[in-house]
């Protein structure tokens, strides 16, 4: 009761007690658990017990280092400073969007040594239309023309910039100027500066991982990160109170003095945006299964997988017989018309002249380049899911015989190796003078590889969404926030691409979105049978008798197999003290001088006597009131009862709040 009625612990002195009384002990094997919780009692009391103790024993070490924290015991010392050294702003982002919706004005600031000032502060100097995970995009204001991409990045001593890159090279990019919506940066201004810092951080990150985050704060047009490079960590610091008081906090109290309705006015304002952050305590109570009801939160997936088949070899060929008009010389040629397209022609020349003199003797001029036509090769047409590489185009001319012929003549190439449109020249031609027709046997065979891309969305989303009972709280696409406390942000992810590797080149396909993560909030229909728990409950307090050494009663219990019987039981009760029903008081009167200031003045000066006292009521001590010299004994020592008197003082300061003289004009009620 002592310790209850005089002790006010701090939340912070109150956890190392805790963890000082679970660490130490009295060693006490003791029959009676009286004895042993009075002896730790007592412990406690004896270095805890008054404001004074607790001021010097907690208060003091844990804010200056020249006190030293004791065990409960008083057998060791130890420092026990609470400090935060990483306490310092290292990276401040502000911004300002203008009419056009685009952030007309964006300013870094950066503290590189943690030394408490910022070293290094620049402005963007472009407008940002788009903002991405790791940089953003700048357009014309107000519009999605002739966009350039910038990335985040930062050198070896954390000093951040930007550079231009490829749209490709950004992820989680989403549109906040006006054409894709209304005043989305205002609107999203904690997301729009999230994205932003957590870039820039990111940067930092890739160069120098000592950079170490403690606390991140925003308003609407500013985010700052505290933290310190652990590299640079100093150990003198550890006990500085310089590190604790500069922890980043809500606005000074001394402010609600001078003006208390901003009291109101900033109640309402933290419960308003921490109502929208998830990672708030207010948040997650709010909206928490109990408050809820029946609620239930179900998070799900919707995800684009993309996947590459890659046939290592595919083919065309064919096989046949055929002639043509020649004079002595037969030439081959592969012709490449395009990636997809092949013509196989051949070529008859007059003598010995190396197809100087085509069609010599056999008039039979095929138009266009000379060449007579013997085969089409039509590859399957590339689109943007498939793509194939040649690795074979071989064409042969075998068996050339005839009149004038020598037997046995052949010519083969392959173009993947010999290069197309060039041209090779029959062996054993037919060397006897004038027209001959020759005859041959020819092939082809084409190889390729392809690879083809495929395609599928798995849906683990389908069920909650055609669920009537459910409700879309919170979708995150490709990383940016769409969606969030039921209602949609305005804010889409640009198009994104990603790369896949086959076995010809590397494909990148480009979607609206790759991965949609979803919470729903469910009604669902929970049902709890407690009649057993009532049952077996109401049997035990009814049949609860106190014996004074036992406790017997009658249980009512489940043998496993729904079948309930009765058990008697019995608990040992240990042995009771006689206590008293009341706390052992008294009340005094101790003696002040009031020269309290008012409106009017001095408030003696409208009293004959300055004199007032003080009604304090004190813990009797083994049957005496310990008075102070002065104090006057109004109620000896006993069980004191003033709920007469504290009412008597509510109402008459209740009456004093009233308005006496009715200034609305209308009677109310007394």
């Amino acid at each position: 009761m002592r310790w209850s009625l005089n002790t006010v612990a701090k939340g912070r002195s109150a956890i190392l007690l805790i963890v000082m009384l679970s660490c130490w002990m009295p060693t006490i094997v003791a029959a009676d658990g009286r004895a042993s919780g009075a002896t730790s009692g007592n412990a406690v009391l004896q270095r805890y017990g008054t404001k004074e103790a607790m001021n010097q024993n907690v208060s003091a070490p844990m804010t200056n280092s020249a006190a030293s924290m004791q065990t409960l015991d008083g057998s060791t010392n130890f420092n026990a400073t609470s400090n935060i050294p990483s306490s310092h702003q290292f990276l401040q982002i502000m911004i300002q969007p203008i009419a056009s919706g685009d952030l007309g004005t964006v300013i870094v600031a950066q503290d590189l040594n943690t030394d408490g000032s910022f070293d290094h502060t620049f402005a963007l100097g472009i407008p940002v239309s788009g903002v991405c995970a790791n940089g953003f995009i700048s357009c014309e204001p107000g519009t999605w023309n002739n966009c350039q991409s910038y990335k985040w990045q930062s050198d070896d001593t954390g000093q951040l910039s930007f550079t231009g890159v490829a749209v490709t090279q950004l992820g989680g990019c989403y549109c906040i100027n006006s054409s894709c919506g209304s005043s989305l940066a205002w609107t999203n201004s904690s997301i729009v500066l999230g994205s932003l810092g957590g870039g820039a951080v990111g940067a930092i990150h890739a160069t120098d991982a000592s950079v170490m985050i403690s606390s991140v704060s925003t308003d609407i047009t500013t985010i700052s990160y505290y933290g310190q490079l652990v590299k640079n960590a100093d150990s003198t610091a550890t006990n500085s109170v310089t590190a604790l008081t500069s922890i980043p906090t809500v606005p000074q109290q001394q402010a609600y003095f001078a003006n208390w309705s901003l009291l109101d006015a900033d109640k309402g304002a933290v419960s308003l945006t921490q109502s929208s952050n998830p990672d708030s305590m207010y948040y997650q109570i709010a909206n928490s299964p109990g408050v809820q009801g029946n609620a239930l939160t179900r998070t799900c997936s919707i995800t684009r997988n993309g996947v590459v088949s890659s046939v290592p070899v595919a083919s065309f060929s064919s096989t046949g017989s055929s002639s043509l008009c020649v004079d002595e010389l037969m030439f081959m040629q592969i012709k490449k018309i395009n990636d997809q397209h092949y013509e196989l022609k051949l070529l008859d020349t007059g003598p010995a002249n190396s197809g100087s003199k085509p069609h010599w003797n056999c008039n039979d001029n095929p138009g266009g380049d000379g060449w007579h036509l013997q085969h089409t090769i039509n590859l399957p047409a590339e689109t943007g899911s498939y793509q194939a590489r040649l690795t074979k185009a071989l064409y042969s001319v075998s068996n050339i015989h005839g009149a004038g012929c020598s037997a046995g003549g052949s010519v083969s190439m392959d173009g993947v190796l010999q290069g197309f449109n060039t041209s090779a020249v029959a062996t054993a031609p037919c060397p006897v003078g004038g027209a001959q027709t020759a005859y041959f046997d020819w092939s082809y065979l084409f190889e390729y590889e392809t690879d083809t891309y495929q395609e599928t969305v798995s849906d683990g989303c389908s069920s909650y969404a055609n669920d009537s009972s459910c409700r879309l709280k919170s979708e995150i696409v490709d990383d940016v926030l769409t969606y969030r406390n039921f209602g949609g942000t305005g804010l889409n992810p640009l198009p994104t691409c990603r790369t896949f590797t086959g076995i010809v080149q590397p494909m990148e396909m480009c979607r609206d979105w790759w991965v949609k993560q979803r919470a729903y909030v469910c009604d669902s229909e929970r049902v709890f049978d407690f009649t057993s728990t009532k049952d077996r409950f109401g049997k035990v307090v009814t049949t609860s008798a106190d014996n004074t050494s036992t406790l017997n009663y009658t249980d009512f219990r489940d043998s496993g197999d729904g079948a309930w019987s009765t058990v008697a039981s019995t608990v040992a009760l240990p042995e009771r003290d006689t206590y008293s029903e009341c706390v052992d008081a008294c009340k005094i009167k101790r003696p002040k001088l009031d020269v309290q200031v008012g409106v009017s003045g001095v408030i003696s000066d409208s009293r004959s006597s300055a004199d007032s006292y003080d009604i304090i009521y004190l813990n009797c001590v083994s049957g005496q009131c310990p008075t102070d010299t002065g104090d006057i004994i109004v109620e000896a020592c006993g069980c004191l009862n003033g709920f007469a008197e504290a009412a008597s003082i509510m109402q008459t300061m209740r009456l004093a709040g009233a308005d006496n003289i009715c200034s609305s004009g209308t009677k109310v009620a007394p």
